[in-house]
């Protein structure tokens, strides 16, 4: 078996996991990314979940900073996009033309295209130096004691295994923390599958305004993120296994072939080329399937509220004036040193997960997460040994506002 060190191996390439890459190359760490599919972005862009939520209170206050808003700007450099006016950032908005919104009074948010997305995220990553890995699955973590000694991975050349003093597990489903044996909580979820619909009228509309941002529509089909709209006979079903996995796909799939056939029906003989389905998500919008228990959780209750240890804040797309200080401990698993767990699976309960799960939170806990990394690395200490203090500065050199 081949081996490679680093000093940083992020494992998940979404938008948690090209935060982290980003930071710990610019803080001159050596790093790897590992992505199993061959598209950044994860669940944003193979999911097709493709808004960006906003980085303010709704308020006028903006809460999330850093590479939380620099990559915003990044999801529009070679795809549609618009920003309320008074937001843009002169900073990051060089060279992107025809970015401001009508609407005055939005919020600092957008809507992008999936794969404009990862023309750009390749851009960044490839900026920062990082060592890029696609097509590549993250397997097995080795420990020996409290450290994660190596990570073995799968490509088409074989098994890799890949050393280093941090890792960052990205993956969305705490699959590195949980082989690791950081205990994780796991969650259940009913068949649900996002698409982009290809559909006369918006094609019409399009060429009307001649603006394509509205060519193809979307489709979802099954469950929302309520847990509402799949009607059919599937329980909630565990992404973590591999044969409940297999049933959410192909249920989903399913579901979303009656619908689509019931409205091709409906409109009659030329139904199939007026409606049909131009692309489906090929990473299944299961949303949760681990999160890790925490040294510390996002709770529901901190809404609004002080965390002393706070390394960042995010706001709730659903509602003004809901905000969540994270406490550095969300990303540390117990018992192990050497790692950081970013995104969705980072330790959240309740209504806290379905605003820690979203893009901009997602890269403020991988940028955080990577932050720190490099600091243990530089003060030789262990992700449990470090004073968040010394954290929380670091960020706050970043540009983070930590508390509201």
């Amino acid at each position: 078996m081949k081996t490679r060190r680093y000093d940083l191996v992020v494992l998940g390439g979404g938008f948690a996991g090209v935060a982290a890459a980003v930071q710990g190359a610019r803080d001159g760490l050596r790093v790897a990314i590992l992505e199993r599919t061959t598209l950044w972005g994860g669940l944003a862009t193979s999911g097709l979940v493709t808004i960006y939520m906003p980085l303010d209170n709704g308020l006028g206050r903006q809460v999330s900073f850093g590479l939380a808003e620099e990559l915003l700007y990044r999801t529009l450099r070679y795809g549609p996009g618009t920003i309320p006016a008074p937001w843009i950032n002169p900073r990051f908005a060089e060279g992107i033309a025809d970015l401001a919104a009508d609407n005055a009074s939005g919020r600092y948010m957008t809507r992008f295209a999936a794969h404009a997305c990862v023309l750009a995220m390749d851009e960044i990553l490839t900026e920062v130096g990082a060592d890029l890995w696609v097509d590549t699955l993250a397997c097995l973590p080795v420990r020996d004691g409290r450290r994660i000694e190596a990570v073995e991975v799968e490509n088409k050349s074989g098994r890799t295994r890949l050393e280093a003093a941090f890792f960052i597990d990205a993956t969305g489903d705490a699959d590195i923390a949980f082989r690791a044996g950081v205990p994780c909580r796991e969650h259940r979820r009913r068949p649900c599958l996002l698409a982009l619909l290809a559909d006369l009228d918006h094609v019409k509309a399009a060429a009307a305004a001649e603006d394509l941002t509205g060519l193809f529509g979307g489709g979802s089909f099954g469950d929302n993120e309520h847990d509402v709209g799949y009607d059919g006979d599937c329980p909630p079903l565990f992404g973590g296994n591999g044969r409940e996995f297999s049933r959410f796909v192909l249920e989903s799939r399913r579901y979303a072939r009656g619908k689509i056939a019931a409205r091709q029906r409906e409109l009659g003989e030329k139904g199939r080329k007026r409606h049909y389905p131009a692309l489906t998500a090929t990473l299944p919008d299961i949303r949760m399937t681990r999160d890790i228990e925490g040294v510390e959780t996002i709770e529901a209750d901190m809404k609004n509220r002080r965390v002393d240890t706070s390394v960042g804040m995010i706001a709730d797309n659903r509602q003004r004036d809901a905000v969540w200080e994270v406490p550095y401990g969300a990303l540390v698993g117990r018992d192990v040193d050497n790692l950081y767990v970013v995104g969705r699976c980072a330790s959240a309960t309740g209504y806290a997960w379905q605003v820690s799960r979203l893009i901009q939170a997602v890269v403020v806990t991988g940028q955080a997460g990577a932050a720190a990394a490099a600091l243990c690395i530089r003060k030789g200490t262990t992700a449990h040994g470090i004073d968040v203090r010394d954290v929380q500065a670091r960020l706050e050199g970043l540009g983070f506002e930590l508390h509201l």
